[in-house]
């Protein structure tokens, strides 16, 4: 029945079950829309640590919720509002201290609906300031004027100091349009700044990627300073067949913003000759940084 237009008529059902289910339950979602009691009985479930939801927070928060909760993915954009809720919770004149902040103690967080990435949708996301795990699905370009990825270079390297903890990075898989407006400038911020990371996907302009990476390099971006671990990459369509001498130029710059950068996944077949320089450029460090 699940996308259907008729999860409505098991809101009953389900949500009673959801208030007999005991402290067992370690994780839970659901697309059967449920009622108050039964979402109030889910933040206050002691072992729950992951939770999936397509509906937003009830009107009135408990005043102790999700003692143990790290996974929390949002499969909507009317669940947005879990991640606008308040710091702390007050009761009359002070504040109700047994509220756990979420924000503190979300490891993983999926926001897995298509989306506009902007800094809008950023702001409340860079305070979950201990994510290991960050998804967010851009919206499918199609039809857009533009890219729905709408970061800055500044937005990301401000990302990526908020959430230095971080393992894994999804923004959204890149587009043809190659409009966006982050360069390999946000790259060499994320390596930098994120020295666990391991996975990476995000959008990046390609249109005058070699002279960007030789302005960068040359100019001493990342210096002498310990880069991340990112062995995987997803990138985007180069926009043109580029010369021989510049995807030298890109190969060795990817393996020096990430020298353990291993896999690079796209779906144009102009990044086969940059994958087959990969493994030729392997003392780029001294040579750049």
């Amino acid at each position: 029945m699940c996308g259907q237009g008729k999860e409505g008529h098991l809101e009953g059902a389900v949500s009673s079950f959801v208030c007999r289910c005991g402290p067992s339950i370690r994780g839970f979602g659901t697309c059967v829309p449920l009622s108050e009691a039964a979402i109030h009985h889910l933040m206050q479930l002691p072992n729950l640590s992951h939770w999936t939801t397509a509906q937003g927070p009830p009107q009135v928060i408990p005043t102790s919720i999700f003692p143990s909760l790290e996974n929390l993915r949002l499969d909507s954009r009317g669940a947005l509002p879990w991640l606008h809720l308040p710091p702390t919770l007050r009761n009359g004149p002070a504040p109700v201290t047994s509220y756990t902040n979420i924000r503190e103690i979300i490891k993983s967080l999926d926001c897995s609906w298509g989306a506009i990435v902007d800094s809008t949708l950023l702001s409340p996301i860079v305070k979950f300031r201990n994510l290991v795990a960050l998804r967010v699905r851009a919206d499918d370009c199609y039809g857009m004027e533009g890219c729905s990825f709408r970061l800055t270079d500044d937005d990301i390297e401000d990302l990526a100091t908020a959430l230095p903890r971080l393992k894994l990075l999804r923004l959204g898989r890149p587009c043809q349009s190659n409009t966006c407006n982050t360069t390999v400038a946000s790259l060499i911020a994320i390596s930098v700044r994120c020295p666990d990371l391991t996975v990476l996907e995000t959008h990046i302009n390609t249109l005058t990627i070699a002279d960007d990476i030789r302005r960068l390099l040359d100019g001493g971006a990342g210096r002498n300073q310990t880069k991340c671990k990112l062995h995987s990459f997803l990138v985007g369509d180069l926009s043109l067949k580029v010369r021989g001498e510049d995807i030298e130029t890109i190969a060795m710059g990817f393996k020096a913003i990430f020298p353990c950068l291993m896999k690079i996944r796209d779906s144009s077949g102009y990044w086969q000759q940059l994958k087959s320089k990969l493994d030729c450029a392997v003392d780029t460090d001294a040579h750049f940084f």
